[in-house]
């Protein structure tokens, strides 16, 4: 007799109630934490996989020094695009390396939304004010600055799956804390 009247006692009918939505907010919270997770994950990996690439992409480059004069035979070079830093002509593969990075980084999807950044300050930020001054001046791609570049972009490579990990790390908390908040849930209910 005692539990029917204290199960309809206004009182507990209302902290029942209070708990339930103290619960359902809780999952929704759960649930957005997850999915921004998995969202910046997605980002992460992205840059992750861009970094790789741009450091693969230099790595290739052919090491003797060209002139802006071949430049008509291998394409089109970042020129004048905005933010690209040239204004004077140089050895082509520093365009290239422009280039490269704009079309692997610098073109993600979420690239602009993100930073906000133009394309020399991206570089500066990745791989040091001292390689993009050098990259940016027009003069050439010495092996040591190729170097450089790409051990610096395999690095920002590896930072990038560091965080994956830490991202990673914290799904696994909040999977834990869901199973938690159900865990309670069903107590409540019950």
């Amino acid at each position: 007799c005692e539990v029917s009247s204290a199960a309809t006692d206004p009182a507990v009918v209302g902290i029942v109630a209070l708990l339930g939505l103290v619960a359902f907010v809780a999952f929704a919270y759960v649930r957005d934490a997850r999915e921004c997770c998995r969202e910046e994950r997605r980002r992460v990996v992205d840059e992750r996989d861009a970094f790789e690439e741009f450091a693969d992409r230099v790595d290739r480059f052919d090491p003797t020094p060209m002139d802006t004069t071949t430049a008509a035979l291998d394409g089109p070079v970042i020129g004048t695009r905005r933010g690209s830093g040239f204004t004077t002509p140089g050895d082509v593969r520093l365009r290239r390396v422009v280039n490269a990075y704009t079309e692997t980084v610098v073109s993600l999807p979420h690239y602009h939304r993100e930073y906000d950044e133009t394309v020399a300050e991206s570089l500066a930020a990745e791989l040091g004010p001292d390689a993009t001054s050098t990259v940016l001046s027009g003069g050439t791609l010495s092996p040591e600055l190729q170097s450089t570049i790409v051990a610096r972009s395999r690095q920002a490579a590896t930072s990038r799956e560091s965080l994956v990990d830490a991202i990673d790390t914290e799904l696994d908390a909040i999977d834990d804390a869901e199973a938690r908040l159900t865990e309670i849930d069903r107590s409540r209910r019950r």
